[in-house]
C-alpha cells in the first residue's frame, strides 16, 4: 500500500479491528436514529448495513492514514518494539527516536478523553433503562455496551500505557544521553 509499506500479521489485525470498528459505529448510529423513530427491523438492516460496509472502509482508512503520518507501518511497529522493550537501540539517533516517543506520550491526553466520553455515552444508556423488551432497543443496547466500553478498555489497557511507557522513556532517554554518550533508555 502505497505510503505505509509493508505490513505483517499483527497490521492485518489492526486493519481488520479498524474496520470492525468503523462498522460497529456507522451501525449503532442508524440504530440509534431509526429505533427511536419506530423503525421496522428491514429499515434498520436496509439502511444499517450499508452504513456500516461505509464507516468499515472510513475506519480502515482512518488507520492508513494515521500509519502514513506516522512514518509507516513499519516504523508504527518498530516504535511500537521500542515502548514493549522500554528500550530504543544504541544505533539510533535521537533526532529520529525522541519525535516519535514524544508523539507516543502525546496521546494520552486523547485517551482520557476518550475514555471521558465512553463513560459518558455509558451513562446516558443507564439513564435509558430499562427497556420495552422490544428486539432492536436490546440489539442497540448491547451494541452501545460493546462499542463504548471496548473504546474505554482499550484506551486504559493499550493507549495510557504505551503513553506512560514513552513519557518514562524520554524523561530517562533524553536526560541519560546528553549527559553521556554510553548508556541507552531503559538501562
Amino acid at each position: 500500500m502505497r505510503g505505509v509499506g509493508p505490513i505483517d500479521e499483527r497490521g492485518r489485525l489492526a486493519l481488520v479491528g479498524s474496520g470492525l470498528l468503523g462498522a460497529a459505529f456507522g451501525f449503532l448510529m442508524v440504530v440509534l436514529l431509526v429505533t427511536d423513530s419506530a423503525g421496522s427491523p428491514s429499515l434498520i438492516t436496509g439502511i444499517g448495513v450499508p452504513a456500516a460496509l461505509v464507516c468499515a472502509a472510513v475506519g480502515v482508512a482512518i488507520r492508513l492514514s494515521t500509519w502514513r503520518t506516522d512514518g509507516g507501518y513499519p516504523v508504527v511497529a518498530t516504535v511500537r518494539q521500542w515502548l514493549a522493550d522500554r528500550h530504543v537501540p544504541d544505533d539510533v539517533p535521537a533526532a529520529d527516536w525522541v519525535p516519535k516517543l514524544e508523539r507516543e506520550a502525546d496521546r494520552r491526553s486523547a485517551a482520557m478523553s476518550r475514555i471521558v466520553l465512553s463513560a459518558v455515552m455509558l451513562g446516558l444508556q443507564a439513564l435509558r433503562l430499562p427497556f420495552d423488551g422490544r428486539p432492536g432497543h436490546v440489539v442497540y443496547f448491547v451494541l452501545v455496551l460493546g462499542f463504548w466500553g471496548g473504546s474505554a478498555v482499550w484506551q486504559l489497557l493499550v493507549v495510557l500505557p504505551r503513553a506512560k511507557a514513552a513519557a518514562t522513556m524520554l524523561a530517562q532517554g533524553v536526560h541519560g544521553r546528553e549527559t553521556s554518550t554510553e548508556g541507552n533508555v531503559g538501562e
